[in-house]
């Protein structure tokens, strides 16, 4: 799926299809530079997960303009805790954030 996505104040262009020869040895790419998130075609489901989340995050560092001395490791604990949140709390997001009630305690 090719989309754009909002991240802080930047337009970003997502592409979660790239192909293996585009990817070479990455699962996944966030380039600063071009403002691109890309994530390669075929994984296993969860290691897909992790690896957008992996690579929203780094943008999140960039847009955010804060880059810690070891982004890598930070990214990778974020990403892999954030997946593990929404599959142990899968109600939590919807209730949160698509909710149209006014009043979340309900």
């Amino acid at each position: 799926m090719r989309k754009k996505l909002k991240i802080g104040a930047l337009d970003w262009d997502y592409d979660d299809c790239a192909s293996a020869k585009e990817m070479g040895d990455e699962l996944g790419n966030c380039d600063y530079e071009k403002l691109s998130i890309k994530i390669k075609r075929k994984m296993p489901e969860n290691v897909k997960k992790v690896t957008i989340f992996h690579e929203i995050f780094h943008s999140f560092f960039f847009s955010g303009g804060n880059s810690p001395k070891n982004e890598e490791d930070v990214v990778d604990l974020l990403a892999n805790q954030f997946v593990m949140f929404i599959q142990n709390n899968p109600n939590f997001f919807k209730k949160i954030f698509f909710n149209k009630k006014k009043n979340l305690c309900n």
